[in-house]
């Protein structure tokens, strides 16, 4: 049996505690990076009694010496997240293909389109479509986008293309759909 050297419980090396964000605000800081963070609109269409504990979703800024990235997190299409990724050097954003997504659900549980539309509406509140993404990118003024946590349906071939090109239809700038361990 594998033991570990005795140690603190990990509420005592934590220290967390509540935030609520109204805009972007330095949530840490130190001597190599400082985090600023926006909420999300991930959550916005849950009531309390589908959200009693107020669960948020953030997007986040890391700030460097030498270069800035940003993480949106799931996100819909925020004026937020855009003030956030301004001149960013890297944008690390979700993407969905809402329609393959929703085609694949309809497919999978034979759901008629009047029963997804709760779905609908989360999706194009709470997430990015790649169009979406290109347009933040593009107002925020962000060098590159990375495409990550990419939704479409399962049994949807692996061909990310499709992905990179619609980002592209409203971003200039160098698109990719990133892999695990990738550095930049």
């Amino acid at each position: 049996m594998a033991t570990t050297p005795p140690g603190p419980i990990l509420e005592q090396m934590v220290v967390a505690k509540e935030e609520t964000l109204t805009g972007p605000r330095v949530i840490f800081e130190d001597a190599n990076v400082k985090v600023t963070a926006v909420t999300n609109s991930h959550y916005i269409t849950l009531d309390e009694s589908q959200n009693p504990s107020g669960t948020q979703s953030w997007s986040l800024r890391f700030d460097t010496p030498d270069r800035s990235i940003v993480f949106t997190g799931d996100t819909g299409p925020s004026e937020s997240l855009v003030e956030l990724a301004k001149d960013a050097d890297i944008l690390v954003s979700e993407v969905i293909d809402i329609e393959q997504a929703l085609a694949w659900v309809q497919r999978k549980y034979r759901m008629p389109e009047t029963a997804t539309a709760p779905l609908v509406t989360h999706m194009r509140k709470q997430h990015l479509t790649p169009e979406d993404v290109g347009k933040i990118a593009t107002a925020a003024g962000v060098r590159m986008v990375v495409l990550s946590h990419i939704v479409m349906a399962p049994d949807a071939e692996k061909d990310l293309r499709h992905f990179t090109d619609r980002v592209r239809l409203e971003y200039d700038g160098p698109v990719l759909a990133g892999n695990d361990l990738q550095e930049f």
